[in-house]
Order: structure tokens, then C-alpha cells, then sequence
């Protein structure tokens, strides 16, 4: 009787991503329905955690921060999909370019094996930081420009953008389609990218794969705050959410 329940939730994930929601939140609902009716012992109800994870694709922030909290309320201890919660959010701050909300997010998930393993402890991490923005240096040379260098010269369009630390290239993040910050740091070898996104001063380390506060490069530290995100104005095309990465 729990083929039927979980047949549901992996339906409304696919018509999540086709952008049919009210379709999965019945599909979420009836799957819900089913597993309290039947009892399905030993497999958890994440029925729950998925519409958190719908509502993150709908962009509605405010009904998917509700039910998170909701269901860390009603959950003590958390339940094994108190994660899928979790890390919808943090998907939601990725897309939204909140970096550093996204990793204090996704922390507690993997931090108890991490301290476990590795004996991640704050000097630890404190080293792994100095480690992550060694040898960045303050270049004079200003960002390139407000846009993404590659898809301003080819007509293409950006979700976030970076800045390298070395030479001041202005590329688009991973999230984006193009990648083109990532594709600088393999075509030129410098690796420290910091945001150029208003209200972020983040450093990433490309090599290390790590994240760390670093100096104040040469203005300006972002891109104008008027222009849109994702940008720039007249190239996003309408379903873009379905062309992201």
C-alpha cells in the first residue's frame, strides 16, 4: 500500500517542474491522505516537506517559510524529511542569491557528519577560510561592467553575477545558463570569484570549493541596484526558471 503514496509524490515532483502546480498539490495531497489512511509503518509522511518544496517553485517565500516552520514545530525531534524542507529552502536562497542563508540552512544537515568525520571544529574552519582566500589580492582595476562580459557580447541573459578577485572579469553564476564565471576560472586559472550582487561581499574559492570573507576590492562592489534580477531587462525570457541549473 506505500507503492501508491510514494507513485504520487514522484508524480508531483515531475509536475513541479513543468510548472503544473495545482496539478501536484493534489497529487501531494492525495498522497498524504493515502499514507494516514493506510498507516504505512516505518516510511515517514514527507507529503508535507514536498509542498514546501512546491511552494519554493511557485516563489511563494512566505507560505513556504509558514509551513517549514510549521513542520519544525509539530516535529521534535525532526523527522527524517525535516531535511527535504531544509534544503528546498536553501534552494529558494540559492535562486534568490542568498548564499551565506543557504549554507547556515544546510548546515545542521550535514554538520553532525562532518564533525563526526573530520573533526570540523571552528579553528578548523578557520583555517579551511584562510586556506580558501590565500593569495587574493586587491587588484586597482574595476569590474568589467555591470553585466556578464560573454553574455552581454553574445545577447544571452544571467540569473547572479560574479566578480574575479584577480582581474575583474564579470561573469554569470552557476546558476545561470551560460556559466561564463566558471568557464573564466578554467580559460584563465583565477579561481577567487567574489558577488557582485547589491548587499553581498562573499568570497568562493573555485579550487578549494569554499566560501570565506575576504578584502574590499576597488569600486563598485556590485552591480547597479535598479537593475533586475535575473537580468538584464529585455533578454530573460518568461519561463526561466526552467532554464536555470
Amino acid at each position: 500500500m506505500t507503492v501508491l503514496p510514494n507513485a504520487l509524490i514522484a508524480l508531483a515532483r515531475v509536475y513541479i517542474r513543468e510548472g503544473r502546480f495545482g496539478d501536484a498539490e493534489v497529487a501531494l495531497t492525495e498522497a498524504s491522505e493515502l499514507r494516514r489512511a493506510t498507516g504505512a509503518p516505518g516510511i515517514p509522511d514527507i507529503s508535507a516537506e514536498e509542498k514546501v518544496f512546491l511552494q519554493c517553485w511557485r516563489g511563494d517565500e512566505a507560505q513556504a517559510l509558514a509551513q517549514a516552520a510549521a513542520l519544525t514545530a509539530a516535529r521534535k525531534p525532526p523527522s527524517p524529511g525535516s531535511d527535504l524542507a531544509a534544503a528546498s529552502l536553501a534552494l529558494l536562497d540559492l535562486s534568490k542569491g542568498r548564499y551565506r542563508d543557504a549554507f547556515e540552512r544546510l548546515a545542521p544537515i550535514t554538520g553532525e557528519d562532518r564533525q563526526r568525520g573530520s573533526g570540523d571544529g571552528p579553528d578548523r574552519r578557520a583555517d579551511s577560510a584562510h586556506r580558501a582566500g590565500r593569495g587574493v589580492r586587491v587588484p586597482s582595476v574595476p569590474p568589467s561592467g555591470n553585466g556578464c562580459v560573454e553574455c552581454d557580447a553574445s545577447g544571452g541573459w544571467w540569473v547572479h553575477l560574479r566578480r574575479c578577485a584577480q582581474c575583474g572579469h564579470v561573469g554569470c553564476c552557476d546558476t545561470s545558463p551560460s556559466q561564463h564565471a566558471t568557464a573564466h576560472w578554467k580559460a584563465t586559472g583565477h579561481p577567487i570569484v567574489q558577488s557582485f550582487e547589491p548587499g553581498e561581499d562573499w568570497f568562493w574559492n573555485y579550487q578549494t570549493e569554499e566560501a570565506f570573507d575576504g578584502p574590499r576590492l576597488a569600486p563598485p562592489a556590485h552591480h547597479p541596484s535598479a537593475q533586475p534580477v535575473p537580468g538584464p531587462a529585455g533578454r530573460v525570457p518568461r519561463d526561466w526558471r526552467f532554464h536555470i541549473r
